[in-house]
């Protein structure tokens, strides 16, 4: 449907409920929205859409730049308002096929939630300031047992400084990838010969069998507990992107928990880190420009790979961020001076133990990587380039027949540019998980998470910790539980401390609650009832 402003709700019926639900806020903890200092805003209502299932779990909407040109950053609010029992499920925003933002649903509840996310998008400012055609996915499915319709609102604010601005290159965008599933895919793209810099963003987050890939056994070993009952691939995965077949690029892909993860009860309201704004990343791609500018197309392939496969399913996409000189005539020249890529180091061992009643991998691997060149641009020469060391180490232990599992997992990544500049990352991860089953049938879990994100340029340090201890009849229905979550985010200029207990927020607040663009409660009286269709295989708690 070819619309500006899409609303797919306007003609719904009011609720049949005599009293609203009381719709608990669930949230990711990240830095609270602050409008641009000295700024005009501008507010754009983009979408509102019902999506639940079979040809509606997407809209597509035209979208064309009323707020004008002149603005200088760029962010979007995604609501989403669910009452009733459904998975949490993927979602992603394209514009003009390049992915601007990947993100999770959190799983509903009886009462009701609703989600808030901003995410600044001023990166891709340019898109926005034309005509373009907007798409967004969710890949959502209802059932008799899986009911709850999941309900957006997509807003966009717009500012524009009253300050004066340096003037900047005009960027453009080459898209390589829209979203798809396959673990390798390539395509075939030429560049622009006045190219002054670039810089790939990659988004793949693995998800269905593998979407606790950080878990997995290596494939000889998936059997050790009875046929099947471990998942393969080992614990590993490398995203790559080569141009020509020469590699550009690679890094380990985060680790990302959405809120049905091992114990859906663990994260409400608190969401995983990462699970409503996945991490798009980037990586330099100015010291290949040399080969790049020769008026030839060039084939881009991105892959993932495990040991010795992925499974199903990784959701990837890629594009090219470019900037060129301001004179069209110019033309770049330059060389590659150096090349240094080691192989991904990998290192395994293997204890299993007496008659298979426990198993322990221990897998590490590291790649250190260095290109430099040598650019000419306007008759001014500069040197660009950078090292890249990265470094990965999981010990995975199974006991008592493979129902306890125990995870230390760390995962670290520095650069070093030419020009001084440097960036680096570290992420351990701890995970304890346990199942016991009594006579009467009923099934006791138990859940435990520690893990921190730390990143050096900008500064930010990510801690969330929090256990849970669930008990569920022979039916799988909730008899008893004890879930905690803690985090805390230390960033620059923001310091806070959050903390949830049984599923209420006793420490800290929403960090965008004030800025929310839709009353939930009104969203909800306007939403049409829709029959349910389709059985989804593995209903979640409830």
């Amino acid at each position: 449907m070819d619309l500006l402003v899409l609303f797919l709700l306007v003609s719904g019926v009011f609720s049949q409920f005599e009293k609203q639900p009381e719709f608990t806020e669930t949230f990711e903890v990240k830095r609270p929205f602050q409008p641009p200092a000295h700024a005009i805003p501008c507010t754009m209502p983009m979408a509102q859409v019902s999506i639940p299932t079979g040809d509606s779990r997407w809209a597509a909407f035209s979208y064309s730049p009323t707020c004008g040109t002149g603005f200088d950053s760029v962010y979007l609010n995604l609501t989403m308002v669910a009452k009733g029992r459904q998975y949490d499920r993927l979602g992603w925003i394209t514009v003009n096929g390049i992915e601007i933002w990947r993100t999770s649903t959190a799983e509903p509840s009886k009462t009701g939630i609703y989600t808030n996310f901003i995410k600044d998008v001023s990166y891709y400012r340019e898109l926005f300031r034309s005509d373009a055609a907007i798409n967004f996915t969710v890949d959502n499915y209802i059932s008799s047992v899986n009911p709850a319709i999941l309900n957006f609102t997509l807003t966009a604010m717009f500012f524009t400084s009253q300050d004066v601005q340096p003037a900047e290159s005009k960027p453009s965008f080459v898209p390589l990838f829209d979203v798809f599933t396959s673990n390798n895919r390539s395509v075939s793209v030429s560049f622009p010969r006045n190219l002054i810099s670039a810089e790939l963003s990659i988004l793949a987050s693995g998800n269905g069998d593998d979407e606790f890939w950080y878990t997995n056994a290596p494939d000889n070993y998936t059997d050790t507990f009875g046929t099947g009952s471990l998942q393969g691939g080992g614990s590993l995965r490398e995203v790559r992107c080569y141009i020509d077949n020469k590699l550009v690029g690679s890094y380990i892909p985060d680790v990302v928990i959405f809120t049905g993860g091992v114990n859906p009860y663990m994260w409400k309201p608190i969401m995983g880190i990462e699970s409503s704004d996945l991490y798009s990343h980037r990586i330099s791609l100015d010291a290949w420009i040399p080969l790049l500018v020769d008026s030839r197309r060039h084939v881009v392939r991105l892959e993932i790979i495990a040991l010795p496969e992925i499974l199903e399913d990784w959701y990837n996409s890629a594009h090219i961020k470019l900037w060129q000189s301001s004179n069209p005539s110019d033309i770049t020249r330059g060389s590659i001076s150096t090349i240094t890529n080691t192989d991904l180091d990998v290192k395994q061992e293997v204890v299993l133990g007496l008659k298979n009643t426990s198993l322990a991998v221990h897998t590490s691997a590291s790649r250190m990587y260095s290109i430099s060149s040598t650019l000419i641009i306007a008759g001014n020469s500069r040197q660009v380039g950078y090292t890249q060391t990265m470094y990965y180490d999981s010990k995975i232990k199974w006991t008592d027949s493979g129902l306890t599992q125990s995870i230390n997992q760390e995962v670290s990544s520095s650069t070093v540019f030419l020009n001084g500049s440097s960036s680096s990352t570290y992420q351990p991860l701890e995970i304890y998980s346990a199942i016991s089953t009594s006579k009467n049938g009923t099934m006791r879990l138990e859940f435990d998470i520690n893990r921190s994100l730390t990143f050096s340029n900008p500064s930010e340090y990510n801690h969330q910790w929090g256990s849970a201890v669930s008990t569920f009849s022979s039916n799988g229905s909730l008899i008893r539980g004890s879930e905690t979550m803690n985090q805390h985010l230390k960033l620059d200029d923001y310091d806070a401390y959050f903390k949830a207990e049984h599923g209420k927020l006793v420490l800290g607040k929403p960090p965008d609650e004030s800025v929310a663009m839709v009353d939930p409660a009104q969203v909800w009286a306007s939403l049409p009832r829709h029959l349910p269709r389709r059985l989804h295989k593995h209903p979640p708690i409830s």
